[in-house]
């Protein structure tokens, strides 16, 4: 009989199966397959954060990156997760504080948390700090498309708004 038994997945398993999967329903449910094996998974709970925040669910996704912090505060990934759905919820002074976390953790990271920052200053109409915030992620990569674009944005709204 206990030749025939399957294997159980763990924890790690199942997270894999949710980095590769690409519904997100499904990438949900793998990932909380993971987490009721190990509830301390903290790439999990990131990687669940940003599945429920595609889905538009932003108060369920902080409670993930929440948890996520509370098992590692030095997660950068959830940092920035975190302040990509504080800023759709019109938070900007606390995404932009996610943001400076994320940027002293992991600097890799940096160039797409620069433009998530900025963009964050541009919704507030803080329009130079936005610009520097492009300039930083120009500096790491002179080529980054989305980086030369906001940064054109952002000058031809403060432009506009000087007028």
């Amino acid at each position: 009989m206990g030749l025939f038994r399957k294997k159980r997945k763990t924890a790690d398993e199942w997270f894999d199966l949710g980095c590769e999967a690409k519904d997100l329903e499904k990438k949900i449910e793998y990932y909380l397959k993971a987490l009721e094996i190990d509830p301390k998974h903290a790439a999990a709970w990131t990687n669940r954060g940003i599945a429920i925040s595609h889905l538009g669910k932003y108060e369920e996704a902080i409670g993930c990156y929440d948890k996520a912090l509370k098992i590692d505060p030095k997660l950068a990934n959830a940092w920035n997760g975190k302040g990509n759905v504080l800023g759709h919820l019109g938070k900007y002074e606390e995404a932009i504080g996610c943001y400076d976390k994320a940027l002293k953790i992991n600097p890799k990271l940096a160039v797409g948390v620069w433009i998530n920052k900025g963009d964050t200053f541009r919704s507030l109409g803080k329009y130079e700090e936005a610009i520097r915030c492009f300039d930083k992620a120009l500096e790491i990569d002179p080529g980054h498309e989305k980086a030369k674009q906001s940064r054109g944005i952002a000058k031809e709204k403060m432009r506009e708004a000087t007028k």
